[in-house]
């Protein structure tokens, strides 16, 4: 059988287990904070509003941590450095489960977020390492599938555990994941998976602001801003606008999740073309489902399938936006690639806070739709004049 053609042995599926398993916890953790806000804040005796910040604060924990692994990771054994990640992965979520206050909750939710940039890029490398040399690409991309994976079935299993048993048995059972995680990579990881061999530095990770790229991360923010003002607060608007059951509430992500799957598979196809247009079009097609969206909120079928749309769209975007600033990066397309993952997550944390600012502005759940709609209309002339050369 020729190279080309040889597909991952039985062993390789055994040692890279583990990564797959931790990808698939770290997936699960960022946004299975959605569907509990409403209880946590309850228990918590926290506003509403402020509860985002359980989003925003894991997102520029993010964005924080990115640079600072890039430089850490760099030269040292890969191996240790996933073990590290791992345990301060489970670390957090179990100060997660047991935080006697919101201030706590947060606090580790910020820990939690430190460890995300971290591992997926030193898996990334390693699963590279593991695998057949003609299948590497292949392999990593799967890596990044269990994120996708993880917002089907793991999210709305965590919140319908939580749920059942209490908001902090969802944190027990993701530091759960990330134990197994953990225990599968010390078993079956193999010890020649090597050292870090880019020499990264604080100077060529800032040099990226005068890279032509840096116009592409600006649209990854304002494409994430738009989305997560109204997502962060979806568990809100189904309890208080639709008035769906909390058993109804990890159906209605479990449909976001699917959506996302559509958008990830649809992408590949979109990313062929120009990718401007893609970028410009993914836009208008998100403000007009946030419009409909705010006419079709009271109902539990409209609001089924507008999330279903929601969801393709939004998740199309972000790989869309990746391939955009890889390709303007030049000679630094690396290390824009690592930067464009905080920059997913600024416009996490943006967004999740100005939809935190329209609340507290105006209590209004039932118009969070429309203060999305209003920031991608907003959008679409900045994204058109960002990429104006590209």
């Amino acid at each position: 059988m020729s190279e080309v053609a040889k597909a991952p042995s039985a062993a390789f599926w055994l040692q890279g287990l583990g990564l797959l398993v931790g990808a698939f916890a770290i997936g699960c953790t960022e946004f299975l904070i959605v569907g509990l806000l409403a209880d946590i804040a309850q228990d918590l005796n926290a506003a509403n509003d402020r509860s985002g910040l359980l989003v925003s604060g894991y997102a520029f924990g993010v964005v924080a941590a990115a640079p600072l692994s890039a430089v850490l990771v760099a030269g040292r054994g890969l191996k240790r450095m996933l073990f590290a990640f791992l345990i301060l992965f489970v670390a957090g979520n179990v100060f997660c489960a047991v935080a006697g206050s919101f201030e706590a909750l947060l606090i580790a939710r910020i820990v939690t977020a430190v460890s995300h940039p971290g591992y997926f890029g030193v898996a990334a490398v390693i699963i590279g390492v593991i695998a057949p040399p003609r299948r590497r690409s292949q392999m990593v991309a799967l890596l990044f599938t269990c994120i996708t994976a993880a917002n089907v079935i793991g999210v709305p299993a965590g919140t319908a555990i939580g749920q059942a048993l209490g908001w902090r048995s969802a944190f027990v059972f993701v530091a759960g994941l990330g134990g197994a995680a953990l225990a599968l990579n010390i078993l079956f990881l193999p010890n020649a998976v090597g050292r870090d061999a880019t020499a990264r530095t604080f100077s060529e990770i800032c040099s990226i602001i005068n890279n032509p790229a840096v116009k592409g991360l600006l649209v990854s923010v304002i494409s994430s801003i738009c989305v997560f003002s109204v997502f962060t607060y979806l568990a809100f608007i189904l309890t208080l606008v639709t008035n769906a059951p909390g058993g109804a509430i990890p159906v209605y992500l479990l449909i976001s999740g699917v959506g996302s799957t559509i958008g990830g598979l649809a992408s590949g196809f979109i990313g062929k073309g120009n990718l401007k247009t893609a970028i410009l079009g993914l836009l208008i097609a998100q403000l007009a489902i946030l419009v409909v969206f705010y006419f079709s909120a009271s109902q539990p079928i409209w609001t089924g399938l507008v999330i279903l749309a929601w969801g393709a769209v939004s998740f199309a975007a972000v790989p869309v936006c990746q391939l955009l600033v890889m390709k303007m990066a030049g000679p630094l397309e690396s290390v824009a690639s690592i930067m464009n993952q905080g920059a997913f997550n600024i416009g996490i944390g943006v967004g999740a806070a100005l939809g935190g600012l329209w609340l507290d502005l105006t209590g209004s759940y039932a118009t969070l739709p429309l203060l999305g709609a209003f920031l991608a209309a907003l959008a679409l002339p900045a994204a058109r004049l960002l990429l104006k050369d590209a």
